[in-house]
């Protein structure tokens, strides 16, 4: 008995009275006796209150039966989808922030067991958050199982239902319990890094097991370790930081080039997954200009390093002394089409340049290789169309972009833009790439979550 208390509760088809037994709100009302209680209705709670005052005439009917005060506060809203988890979360946070300020000395009893699932999961995260003395408030159900009944429906006699009421006898049972508030803080934990590793967040994911969560083990730890410097192409740190752990083939592919290839696309994949347009386009462009080098030499038999040199800053440079030498018409296409410094005879190595020299070497191939090579010099056309209008304007502008308008531009979506690189990849590097590779991430994913599911349970068993 907490006398010193206020119940916020909701309420569900268990309640007020079911199958002769209390519902939630009435039993926790019974054994806890709170000064006062606060009633959230959904819309179609809210209705059936107005139509009959089942759930506040139960209220006070009980507080009759009881010789206790109860003051009722009723919280209607227009939720009419009650099990939309995301209808709750602003709304109980204000509610609950309010009642602990209005009852700063009192304890909170939060009634977990009515209403939807959406509900009760919600407020067992307020159970977690809220300050001052919380307490969640569980109640079984009778038979000590799941209410397989006829749940209460519109019609409703509270009068004789009140009067049926087994609980009112006084060798009823108790059937509350308060759940640990740590297990509901680690579940929930739990749930939320789950949802950050499943959304690529490795940082965020890491912080809450740095900070709030200490059941972790070191190998979860290690793993998304592992994956936020793959993410950051810091490869040597992310093969050391797993270098103890077995079982996991962590670099599925053995050749070098082609691996850093896939673990580029790997990352564009996770941006377009996660919405970044604006960081999926501004990181397309060097990997665009790195399979264009790449196809060249493989299918054209062209390597471009041949004609290139490198500036103080890293850029790669076109010299057209030495693409000359090579040939000549393809040096003055270029000159026609790129901008040249005059003064060193150059031109900066990008995808506009290398499309021009793969299509004056399709037009020197025969039909067979025209066959084979035309449809990637199509698609590096069109990412170079893309990389005008997308990337450039994103790298000087503050501009956002959608979906629709990439599928607009290019007639295809980032994602399937990822795959068309992908199966240029497996097309340039054939036995040396497996295709499982693309699925890395989601591969270690799983692995993360399986570690965090198998620790947790350890835990629970000891």
């Amino acid at each position: 008995m907490l006398s010193n208390s206020v119940l916020f509760s909701c309420v569900g088809n268990t309640d007020p009275i079911r199958d002769n037994f209390d519902g939630p709100l009435l039993h926790i009302i019974r054994y806890y006796r709170p000064h006062k209680v606060y009633i959230f209705f959904s819309k179609e709670m809210g209705e059936r209150e107005k139509k009959d005052m089942r759930y506040s005439r139960s209220v006070e009917m009980l507080a009759e039966h009881l010789g206790i005060s109860v003051e009722i506060e009723k919280i209607f809203s227009d939720i009419k989808d009650p099990h939309n988890f995301d209808a709750y979360i602003d709304i109980f946070d204000y509610i609950i922030k309010k009642i602990r300020k209005d009852h700063p000395d009192d304890t909170l009893l939060l009634n977990i067991s009515s209403g939807t699932p959406q509900m009760e999961a919600t407020l067992c995260l307020e159970t977690v958050v809220a300050e001052g003395r919380v307490i969640p408030v569980q109640v079984a159900t009778p038979a000590r199982s799941s209410n397989r009944s006829r749940p209460v429906g519109e019609d409703y006699n509270i009068e004789l239902e009140f009067q049926n009421n087994l609980d009112n006898e006084p060798e009823s049972e108790n059937r509350c319990s308060e759940p640990d508030i740590i297990s509901f803080k680690k579940t929930l934990l739990e749930a939320q890094i789950k949802a950050l590793v499943n959304s690529y967040n490795y940082s965020a994911a890491k912080t809450i097991l740095t900070n709030f969560y200490p059941f972790a083990k070191e190998r979860v730890m290690k793993l998304i370790q592992h994956c936020i410097y793959r993410f950051e192409l810091k490869t040597n740190l992310a093969e050391e930081v797993v270098a103890g752990i077995k079982g996991i083939n962590f670099y599925p592919v053995k050749h070098k080039e082609c691996m850093k290839v896939c673990e580029y696309i790997n990352i564009l994949d996770i941006y377009q997954k996660t919405g970044d347009l604006a960081g999926f386009f501004l990181r397309l462009n060097p990997l665009i200009e790195r399979m264009q080098s790449i196809f060249l030499r493989i299918f054209c038999r062209f390597d471009i390093s041949e004609v290139t040199e490198k500036s103080p800053n890293g850029e790669s440079w076109i010299r057209l002394s030495k693409v000359k030498s090579i040939d000549s018409e393809m040096a003055e296409k270029i000159e026609r089409s790129c901008y040249i410094n005059t003064r060193r005879n150059t031109t900066r190595l990008n995808i506009r340049l290398q499309n021009i020299i793969i299509g004056h070497l399709i037009e020197r191939n025969n039909v067979e290789a025209e066959k084979i090579m035309k449809p990637w010099y199509n698609f590096f056309t069109l990412m170079e169309r893309l990389n005008q209008d997308f990337r450039n304007p994103l790298a000087h502008e503050i501009w956002g972009i959608t979906e629709q308008e990439v599928c607009d531009a290019a007639g295809m979506t980032c994602g399937e833009i990822i795959s068309r690189l992908q199966e240029l990849t497996v097309m340039l590097y054939k036995k040396h790439c497996k295709t499982g590779v693309f699925k890395i991430y989601e591969s270690l994913n799983k692995k993360i979550i399986e570690e965090l599911t198998r620790e947790s349970r350890n835990i629970r068993e000891i």
